[in-house]
């Protein structure tokens, strides 16, 4: 099971940057183009990276958990049927989170809920053997429904904090917003792994 010591410590590191670059913009840059212009460069790269760099290890760790327990269960399902979180959907992330924070900034917040609706129908879609029916359990799911939900969250928060960034004294919304954010998905992160060690030692007495 991969740890997420590496991705927690660039995450934190860049969200310290980030909350240090809101500062600035907040505090002393007076020029209304160039707070503009930063509150963007904020906001994307919150939703994107820092967003990316949380849910990648959070998913993992809920996938190593879930094989886990198929293994368990079904020892003769052959692993290869039970994809892992390979680079496909993080990448894809990365592209996800960007275009839900535009489509707020845009007013047309409905296309995430049409992508979401896509996304799913396009799953649902493809052929399924015996074995798909089995990894594709409801426990399998739960990994996807969350990076989803957080994928949305970090997209419409990126959107709010380039908001309130244009104005002083809103300040402080963004920071918390962020924040909540973070601490949250480091929490789920921590409990995760704290779920899947205790399932492994109660598996071995």
């Amino acid at each position: 099971m991969l740890k997420p010591n590496k991705h927690m410590i660039f995450t934190i590191i860049l969200f310290l940057l980030i909350v240090l670059a809101c500062a600035v913009v907040s505090l002393w840059l007076t020029d209304a183009r160039a707070r503009l212009w930063t509150s963007y460069v904020i906001g994307f790269v919150f939703s994107t990276i820092v967003g990316g760099k949380l849910i990648q290890p959070l998913s993992q760790n809920m996938h190593e958990r879930v094989k886990g327990y198929i293994r368990a269960e079904y020892p003769q399902i052959s692993f290869r049927r039970i994809r892992p979180l390979d680079w496909f959907p993080a990448v894809f992330g990365y592209i996800e989170r960007p275009m839900y924070t535009a489509s707020v900034l845009f007013g047309k917040p409905e296309f995430i809920a049409v992508w979401l609706g896509v996304k799913m129908l396009a799953r649902w879609s493809l052929p399924r053997t015996e074995e798909d029916k089995i990894t594709d359990s409801r426990h399998r799911y739960y990994p996807v429904l969350v990076g989803n939900l957080l994928g949305v969250a970090y997209g419409v928060a990126g959107a709010l904090v380039i908001k309130w960034l244009k104005y002083p004294c809103r300040f402080w919304f963004a920071l918390a917003t962020m924040a909540i954010l973070v601490l949250g998905t480091l929490s789920l992160t921590l409990y995760e792994s704290y779920k899947y060690k205790n399932w492994l030692q109660n598996k071995e007495i």
